[in-house]
């Protein structure tokens, strides 16, 4: 069969190629359904703008599993948490094709270890295809996802966890220090 511009090919065939060529691009490569998507979430940090990221870009199917991980420290608000988890997931499930079996709460504490180390570690134990990091605003008074020690934590996780896509997702606009 021929197409109409008389090239001998037909449409399937072209579609065929064009997809083929759309699937060696290495983001599809990271766009397979099954993968698990660890979300490492803290109250202080922007984590809705981490949550859509990950539902735009990473979640694909309804076999995907998606982790919310959270590590406690000294200073963490267990009621602010459990906020953040019950609405991180309720965002999750309407938004995606996700089961609520498909959505899990780890909550955690970080103990005597470093919270890149933690993070690590856990994602290791889980088999993570993705992790999903966000910072903040610069506080030296809050948590530890702040600019400055975001980095440290990232390039961390990115040397330990070789097999895992690492994403990072920054404040929104406007916020970024000056």
């Amino acid at each position: 069969m021929e197409s109409p511009s008389g090239l001998g090919v037909n449409s399937f065939e072209v579609d065929t190629d064009l997809r083929r060529c759309m699937d060696a691009t290495p983001r599809s490569s990271v766009v397979k359904e099954g993968k698990v998507v660890v979300l490492a979430l803290c109250p202080r940090v922007y984590w809705e703008k981490q949550l859509n990221y990950a539902i735009k870009f990473l979640i694909r199917s309804s076999r995907d599993k998606v982790i919310m991980l959270h590590f406690t420290g000294p200073k963490d608000v267990a009621d602010a948490m459990s906020e953040v988890m019950d609405k991180a997931r309720a965002i999750l499930l309407k938004r995606t094709r996700l089961s609520d079996a498909m959505i899990e709460t780890v909550v955690r504490p970080l103990g005597k270890h470093s919270v890149h180390s933690c993070i690590a570690t856990f994602c290791k134990e889980v088999n993570a295809s993705i992790l999903v990091l966000g910072s903040r605003k610069r506080d030296p008074h809050h948590g530890f996802f702040s600019f400055h020690k975001h980095e440290k934590v990232e390039s961390h996780c990115r040397q330990a966890l070789v097999a895992t896509r690492v994403v990072h997702v920054a404040p929104p606009a406007g916020v970024a220090e000056a």
